[in-house]
């Protein structure tokens, strides 16, 4: 009961602000807007499209299959977890976890996975980051996500086995037997728009909130990276400074309530934990910071 009228009491706040603050409000929401419609709608949705058509017929099990031989002796994981850390880094949030969302229980190996390997996605790191940054920002993400898992796994005594081929034929198999190819495309279709309907929406709504924010110190991108990344992550890279550079892996890092909400919301019927999320994102932010002063700064 006390959290429900925390709630009311939250979004009436929201609501007195908003008409205080209702020219400032519009015009942040209009510009969230044009950043959507100009840059993050163009860029990310063909790749969730092309992404979600390559997961249909069968190229992340392949690519688990092939990457099994090099993320097994490195990170003692199976050709499963193998694919989901290449989507996490090929394709950032939300895919490694639309690829175990079906699944009732995952493992605590999977669910590192999905908590550790997961950026902001890589076109919006490409169009929107390396431009300003070179490649640093990515390389360091990826180093820092291979340094925390391999930490995490060093007490982790279990033993982990290869696919093997013959098994990924027999998957690939019955996978392809059952497929309808115009069925699949419209499903495809379909789903990834309304995944960049709810990023959107989710963008739109903490932008929204962000304007209620007053303007009270430099800091500002930061409290306004905690409820949305997109936004005060296109400030903070333009600044170049460096501060603004160790607020930018913090935003990009975190997310954002947003991220939580939207991932959430996926992994729903599973038994997914959002705390434990939260804590391997705090210390993959730490691992980075650390390995930025180090390498970088």
């Amino acid at each position: 009961m006390k959290k429900y009228i925390f709630i009311l009491f939250l979004f009436s706040l929201i609501l007195v602000l908003m008409f205080i603050r209702y020219p400032l409000v519009i015009n942040d929401v209009k510009k969230s807007i044009d950043v959507l419609l100009n840059s993050f709608i163009p860029s990310l949705l063909p790749y969730i499209i092309v992404i979600s058509l390559f997961k249909e017929l069968g190229g992340f099990d392949v690519l688990g299959y092939i990457f099994q031989f090099i993320f097994k002796p490195l990170l003692n994981i199976d050709y499963k977890c193998s694919y989901l850390v290449l989507a996490g880094l090929i394709s950032g949030y939300p895919l490694p976890s639309l690829l175990l969302s079906n699944e009732s229980k995952i493992t605590k190996k999977e669910e590192q996975i999905i908590s550790i390997f997961v950026f902001p996605s890589f076109s919006f790191l490409l169009t929107q980051i390396v431009p300003y940054t070179g490649f640093k920002i990515i390389s360091l993400f990826i180093i820092s996500s291979f340094v925390l898992y391999f930490l995490l796994s060093l007490k982790d005594k279990e033993k982990v086995e290869y696919l093997h081929f013959s098994t990924l034929k027999e998957l690939l198999k019955m996978r392809y037997n059952k497929i309808n190819f115009s069925m699949m495309y419209r499903k495809v279709i379909i789903n990834s728009v309304i995944n960049m309907v709810v990023i959107s929406a989710n963008v739109v709504i903490f932008s929204f909130i962000c304007a209620l924010l007053p303007q009270i110190s430099r800091f500002t991108p930061l409290l306004q990276g905690l409820l949305e990344f997109s936004r005060p992550s296109l400030k903070l890279v333009v600044e170049g400074s460096f501060v603004s550079n160790i607020i930018l892996i913090i935003v990009l890092l975190f997310g954002g309530l947003s991220i939580f909400m939207q991932n959430s919301a996926i992994m729903v019927n599973t038994n997914f934990s959002v705390k434990r999320y939260m804590r391997y994102r705090l210390m993959l932010i730490g691992v980075t910071l650390l390995l930025s002063i180090l390498i970088f700064f």
